[in-house]
């Protein structure tokens, strides 16, 4: 065999496995699996600027902030989002909104962001690619990332968003998720509560 033959023989081995590990590849995020990157537009930063999650592996805990500007359901959460965002942030936390509706623009997102004092990155995903990757059809919904980058809980932000009781009072609710995942992640331990349906 030549070796330019052979050359040709070695790449097409290679794109054989590589097609192969494409269809291997979960098509969504799965829970206790490693999930994929991601580069997304930061639509607060005041200069072009990009976030990837890669870059946070190793060394931060990621929660995925799935909003809308327009959905009622995320304003009933605002605040508890904005105290869940003040009492992790100091506890190597990091968290990222991404806007998740194709009915918002970028300009509607960071407006929302600005009034309700989000101090944190809002990722515009344009063609809704992430969003799909996790499966979210509503909002606000939440995803909890290890150091490892493995998907430790998705769903809602507590047991009383649902159609029923999202506007019921945060103190009525006896399930606390997002938090509740959190505290386990950041202790080393495995989260009870892995996936709970929301409702936005």
């Amino acid at each position: 065999m030549t070796k330019r033959s052979l050359a040709l023989a070695v790449l097409a081995l290679a794109g054989t496995i590589a097609a192969a590990a494409g269809q291997n590849a979960p098509e969504r995020a799965t829970i206790d699996q490693p999930v994929r990157d991601f580069k997304l537009k930061d639509v607060m930063a005041e200069k072009e600027s990009f976030v990837t999650l890669s870059e946070l592996k190793g060394k931060k805990t990621v929660v995925l902030f799935f909003v809308s500007d327009k959905c009622p359901v995320t304003w009933g959460y605002e605040q508890r989002t904005g105290k869940l965002i003040a009492d992790f942030r100091k506890k190597d936390v990091v968290f990222l909104g991404i806007r998740s509706s194709a009915g918002d623009s970028a300009e509607e997102i960071k407006r929302y962001a600005e009034v309700k004092n989000f101090d944190i990155p809002i990722l515009f995903d344009d063609r809704n690619v992430v969003a799909d990757y996790y499966g979210a059809r509503s909002t606000p919904q939440y995803a909890v990332i290890d150091t490892n980058g493995v998907l430790r809980y998705y769903g809602a932000f507590d047991d009383l968003q649902t159609a029923r009781t999202w506007q019921t009072k945060e103190s009525e609710a006896k399930a606390q998720y997002v938090r509740d995942a959190l505290t386990a992640v950041l202790a080393g331990k495995d989260v009870s509560t892995k996936e709970a349906k929301g409702y936005g």
